[in-house]
């Protein structure tokens, strides 16, 4: 299948309640990654406790997450995948 443009970024780093990451009882940091696979967007957060790590590294660590979060749900999925023509057959005739 080919592969559209696709771009992952920090969209927004910011501090979140305890109440929007699973009642962690700390103050958490969330970093936000914005995925763009046009034509399709959509964000994906990542809660990191505040005393955990020091804040220069929150990022790395995030993304880091990121990554590993990324890697189990493509060994989970890898059944899902079409190929390009598997795809096509798959489409709506056009009207």
């Amino acid at each position: 299948m080919s592969n559209p443009t696709r771009v992952i970024r920090v969209a927004s780093l910011g501090t979140a309640p305890a109440t929007e990451c699973g009642g962690m009882a700390e103050s958490v940091i969330k970093v936000v990654f914005s995925v763009d696979a046009e034509p399709r967007r959509f964000e994906i957060p990542v809660y990191i406790g505040r005393k955990e790590f020091d804040d220069g590294d929150v990022i790395t660590v995030a993304r880091s997450f990121f990554a590993a979060l990324v890697g189990d749900l493509a060994s989970q999925t890898t059944e899902w995948l079409r190929t390009e023509d598997e795809v096509k057959a798959l489409r709506l005739p056009e009207k």
